[in-house]
């Protein structure tokens, strides 16, 4: 069975997909330095270092800002504009055709990128979209109105398996 979408990639989209894409190393790092931020600054109230348990409460808050907000914001604008340039200023589309055995990914500038199933290691799913995301640097964009062939769920019943059997390795 072959599977066919197009997608219209906008920059919403993009800083939306990179709440996913970014590194666990990121969250894991942001999330430590905040909870202990927080955690110290709680401590300095209690010792009566006001000053001292202000400016950790605000480190804190400010790494979490920066991480859960700025970051994805900041990377999905960048890559949005570096995607759009190497496209000569076109609007990004893609045009994914999911095969039994691989998938193909077509770009606005006409480039065809062969994507194996073995590489795949995680889908989201959004209110209107699938996020597919192979290795270290891929992401796909699946809108779920952008169905030429098939249907949301028939891809879904594709790509589970594959994607289950694949953390499992």
């Amino acid at each position: 069975m072959t599977i066919r979408t197009r997608n219209e990639i906008s920059e919403k989209d993009m800083i939306e997909v990179m709440k996913f894409g970014i590194p666990k190393y990121y969250s894991i790092m942001s999330l430590f330095f905040g909870v202990f931020g927080i955690a110290m600054g709680f401590y300095g109230i209690n010792k009566g270092k006001t000053f001292a348990a202000v400016a950790s409460i605000l480190l804190a808050i400010g790494i979490l800002i920066w991480r859960f907000y700025y970051l994805p914001v900041k990377m999905g604008k960048r890559q949005y504009r570096a995607k759009l340039q190497a496209q000569g200023g076109k609007e990004m589309v893609q045009n994914v055709n999911f095969f039994n055995n691989h998938a193909e990914m077509i770009t606005s500038g006409s480039k065809m990128i062969k994507l194996k199933y073995a590489d795949m290691h995680m889908m989201r799913e959004t209110k209107d979209k699938l996020v597919i995301i192979l290795g270290n640097d891929v992401v796909m964009i699946i809108k779920k109105d952008g169905f030429k062939e098939g249907t949301v769920q028939d891809l879904k019943d594709l790509l589970i398996p594959i994607i289950n059997n694949n953390e499992v390795k």
